[in-house]
């Protein structure tokens, strides 16, 4: 009997121990997402860079003394000279193909204008082309080369050539209607007369007439 009390006080004893214990907290775990950062960045992410528009440069060369100009043609003003064998950089070409736009600081945009006739370019250079705006009013297109004259008649002045293909901008005809008058800026007032023959429109008929 002695050893069967014994052990039951014993027993008794070692479960009013461990009733008594202070169980010892355990921190909870919080799951972490796959690829998310424990640390957020404060730093904003930078957007992505802006494509900007490449400026073509060709490499040429003149071939005789030209004159820069401010534009594609001889009435805008003259920028300054350029001698013969100048290094050039061709950045466009006008939408008739007879200029070509180059790199000239001396002006106000950093551009000027040169006749692309006096101009070396390497051999298989492509020079982008100058969008054409689409004029306003009847036109026509010219068949083959000829003379721009100040007055509807072959004993005017001429005042300049027109290549075939060229598209002009009709603004009236003679009274027989063997002459057009066309817009040109190098003309007074800014016009000029061309051949009816040689120009290709079906506008002739709404064209207002000039006497002769």
């Amino acid at each position: 009997m002695k050893p069967a009390r014994f052990l039951l006080t014993a027993l008794m004893l070692a479960l009013a121990a461990c009733s008594g214990a202070t169980p010892t907290p355990v921190a909870p775990v919080s799951p972490t997402l796959p690829g998310a950062s424990q640390t957020p960045s404060l730093t904003p992410t930078p957007p992505p860079p802006t494509a900007t528009a490449t400026l073509v440069m060709i490499p040429g060369e003149t071939t005789t003394q030209v004159n820069v100009r401010a534009g594609p043609g001889t009435t805008y003003e003259s920028l300054g000279l350029l001698g013969q064998g100048a290094a050039l950089q061709v950045t466009l070409k006008s939408g008739d193909g007879l200029w070509y736009r180059i790199l000239y600081p001396p002006a106000g945009d950093g551009f000027g204008w040169v006749a692309a006739a006096y101009v070396r370019l390497p051999e298989g250079s492509e020079v982008p082309g100058e969008a054409t705006p689409l004029p306003d009013g009847p036109t026509g297109s010219v068949l083959q080369r000829l003379n721009v004259r100040s007055g509807p008649a072959t004993s005017f002045e001429s005042l300049g050539l027109l290549e075939t293909g060229t598209i002009v901008v009709l603004t009236a005809r003679s009274t027989t209607g063997a002459w057009f008058q066309i817009e040109y800026p190098a003309g007074p007032g800014g016009r000029g007369w061309v051949t009816a023959q040689y120009i290709l429109t079906s506008m002739s008929e709404d064209l207002p007439v000039l006497d002769d």
